[in-house]
Parts: C-alpha cells; sequence; structure tokens
C-alpha cells in the first residue's frame, strides 16, 4: 500500500533515492554457465584438478602450478589440528550436542574458525608484513600462544620445503611456516589467509564435535574451564 493510499504525506526522495543503480549483479568468479574463471567444471576441473587447486583458481583468478597446490596442500595440513580444547571445537560440540544435529556443529564451529583465524593474523601481523616485504632480513619472532597450539615447526619439514619456499627458516612455528607456504603459493590476500586458516580446520573440529557428541550432556564436564583434558587411552579401542 502506497503513502497516499494510507492518508499519509508522500516522502520525498532521499539520497539513496537518487542515487544511480545498476540493474543487474556483476559477477567476477563465476559466470551464468558455472564456469570458474572461464573453466568449465565438469568439462575441466572436475577431470583434471584438484580442489586446491580449484581454491587458489577462485582466489586469485588463475590456476597455480602443481608445487602451489603441494605447498598449499602442506600448510593446511600444519594447521588442521584444531581441538576441543580450543574454542571452535568446543563450541561446536556444544552446539551439536544442543541441537542435535550436525549441522548446527558446522555452522558454530566455522564461524568459531572465522573468529580464530583472526585473532591469529592479528597476532602474526608483524610476521605478515614481513612476508608482505620480501621477508628480508630476520623474521620477528611469533607470538606465545599456547591457548592456540602454535609447537616449533619439525626441522626436516624445513629443510623439505626450503628450496621451493625461501622464507622458510629453522625456528618458526607452524602457524608461521603454514603462512610462508600461503605467501609462496600466491595466496596473499587477507581474506584468502583468513579462508585457508579456516578450512584447514574444519575437518577435525567437525569430527571432534561428531565424537563427543554421542556421549550426550552427561559425558561432557560441567567444572569447566578446570576441566583437565587427556588422550583416550589405546586399549579403549583395542576391545
Amino acid at each position: 500500500m502506497t503513502d497516499e493510499a494510507r492518508g499519509l504525506r508522500p516522502r520525498p526522495d532521499g539520497p539513496l533515492d537518487l542515487a544511480p543503480w545498476p540493474d543487474r549483479l556483476s559477477a567476477f568468479v563465476v559466470d551464468p554457465r558455472r564456469r570458474i574463471h572461464g573453466y568449465a567444471g565438469a568439462e575441466d576441473l572436475a577431470l583434471n584438478y584438484g580442489f586446491v587447486d580449484i581454491l587458489r583458481l577462485s582466489l586469485c583468478g588463475e590456476l597455480g602450478t602443481a608445487e602451489d597446490a603441494r605447498m598449499i596442500d602442506a600448510a593446511l595440513a600444519l594447521l588442521a589440528p584444531v581441538g576441543v580444547f580450543e574454542s571452535p571445537g568446543r563450541s561446536a560440540l556444544l552446539a551439536q550436542m544442543g541441537a542435535g544435529d550436525p549441522r548446527a556443529g558446522i555452522e558454530v564451529g566455522w564461524i568459531s574458525l572465522c573468529e580464530r583465524a583472526s585473532t591469529l593474523l592479528e597476532r602474526h601481523a608483524s610476521f605478515v608484513a614481513w612476508l608482505e616485504q620480501g621477508a628480508r632480513g630476520e623474521a620477528p619472532a611469533g607470538p606465545a600462544m599456547p591457548e592456540l597450539g602454535d609447537p616449533i615447526c619439525e626441522p626436516a619439514f624445513i629443510e623439505h620445503w626450503r628450496a621451493r619456499c625461501e622464507s622458510l627458516c629453522p625456528g618458526l612455528t607452524q602457524v608461521q611456516a603454514a603462512l610462508c607456504l600461503l605467501q609462496a603459493a600466491g595466496l596473499r590476500e587477507r581474506g584468502a589467509r583468513l579462508l585457508a586458516i579456516s578450512l584447514a580446520g574444519i575437518g577435525t573440529v567437525v569430527a571432534e564435535a561428531g565424537a563427543g557428541a554421542k556421549l550426550g550432556f552427561k559425558g561432557h564436564p560441567g567444572d569447566l574451564p578446570s576441566t583437565r583434558l587427556r588422550a583416550p587411552d589405546r586399549r579403549d579401542h583395542d576391545d
């Protein structure tokens, strides 16, 4: 019903009404034929490339090399372990138990993973700036993040990748090493880093929530945050 029909004085046009607006959405990645930056899904990408290749294509606008894909895979592997002792794992578990549906665990876990990724990048701002400036000089020390679980990267891993990723050096944490690999593979925008870090942990978070939800609320400690976490006894799985 119009303002006139309601007996109201017509509202004058405001700045938003008077501004010129396009009459169509602009598509930059996926066209109406479902092509990603010009590459057909079923005829090309699904037959010849993997998920990491398509992720890089979507974010960067072009396919990377096989080496780029391997570096992204390695970075995701370093970032994958996100346990129930971290916010995404705990919140996903509680959400799935409360709703009785894995969808709730996935939704809440993903949002929490995105928040965690943002926090992680904020705490590594000086290291990211060092990478963006060409990794010149000594790498900045990483922040102490015991709650996010960031151990020193194994020397064998650094040695394996250093020829292909020159910013890697001994003494880096796993998060720092992952950021080096993502940078070398072409994922250099903040959004690309946030997505990669979040995506890496979704599998472990969802799996942990699904396993823990089977215990129900009675199997979940009620004295948080003083709960002590322990690894399951291997003998529990041998029966």
